[in-house]
């Protein structure tokens, strides 16, 4: 496995960080059934997408 730089982690564990709290912001919306302004949802969703291709 390559080593990544070493000030790259900081800002790639903010950015995972962040797209967890969108997750669970989002998960928590439709487990309640009010994810009807759940419209942000780009990049989180666009693996799903190519997957299904």
């Amino acid at each position: 496995m390559k080593k990544k730089n070493s000030t790259d982690c900081p800002k790639v564990l903010a950015e995972l960080d962040e797209k967890q709290a969108r997750l669970d912001k989002y998960r928590k919306e439709i487990r309640e059934g009010n994810n009807k302004e759940v419209t942000d949802l780009g990049d989180l969703s666009r693996p799903l997408h190519n997957k299904k291709r």
